[in-house]
């Protein structure tokens, strides 16, 4: 007769779907409301710099990726003429944003109501992370009304 062991060791792996579900889960803890607030940072100096015509500072701090489709100089005169149209910023309110991850990099991304001296438009900037900061990358500005609608 053989004896029996008297206790059993059981190895237990976790599936191969939890190791990348947790450290997903552990970048959005870390990084979600931090990049919120230094977000929205952002969006108040694009704005304050928007109003006195400091376009070429705005495109100085950006990323790369905000003038990659298309020249400084045309991005330039684009908020040039969008700011001669609707006038300085008066409010804006965010109602959507997120985090989003892929192998190109963290974004993160805000939609803003904003209202302007003479209209409303629905604003969508979108931050990447640089080190510890966050680069404007891309801006979309939607006019819902005001002149030229």
């Amino acid at each position: 007769m053989q004896a029996r062991p008297t206790s059993l060791k059981w190895r237990i792996t976790p599936p191969v779907f939890a190791v990348p579900a947790l450290a997903a889960l552990a970048l959005s803890a870390c990084s979600g409301p931090n990049s919120l607030q230094q977000a929205r940072a952002g969006i108040d100096q694009f704005h304050e710099r928007l109003d006195v015509g400091q376009y070429d500072a705005i495109l100085a701090d950006a990323d790369p990726g905000l003038t990659s489709g298309s020249s400084p100089a045309k991005i330039a005169a684009f908020l040039s003429d969008e700011h001669a149209r609707l006038g300085k910023v008066m409010g804006t309110t965010r109602h959507n944003w997120r985090v989003n991850y892929d192998p190109t990099g963290t974004f993160t991304l805000l939609n803003m109501t904003t209202r302007f001296e003479r209209g409303t438009g629905n604003e969508e900037f979108t931050f990447r992370a640089a080190g510890d900061q966050l680069k404007l990358s891309g801006y979309q500005l939607i006019i819902k009304d005001g002149p030229g609608k």
